[in-house]
């Protein structure tokens, strides 16, 4: 989809650029959705659901250990365009 950058509407698996390290990073998603959902994040041995509201959002979810991809799975009738996926230490803005 053009401007939607990756479109998520059932599971995916999202390769990362590598691998992270065993340390506590936190995972930064920025989405757009078009309806008010939820959607399971899952990184190595973490795995969270969390709510999707509509419009564009950032998700921040705290994780941990070594993983080289994530998967993201909306629930049924969920569905949104991820434009940015990084991960590292918070950093004021």
């Amino acid at each position: 989809n053009s401007g939607c950058g990756l479109l998520i509407t059932d599971k995916t698996r999202v390769p990362l650029s590598g691998s992270t390290i065993d340390y506590q990073f936190w995972m930064e998603i920025g989405y757009i959705a078009g309806v008010d959902s939820r959607l399971d994040v899952k990184a190595g041995t973490n795995q969270v659901e969390v709510d999707v509201r509509r419009g564009p959002h950032t998700l921040l979810i705290r994780t941990d250990g070594v993983y080289d991809s994530i998967t993201l799975t909306p629930s049924s009738g969920g569905a949104l365009c991820v434009d940015r996926i990084s991960i590292g230490n918070l950093e004021a803005r």
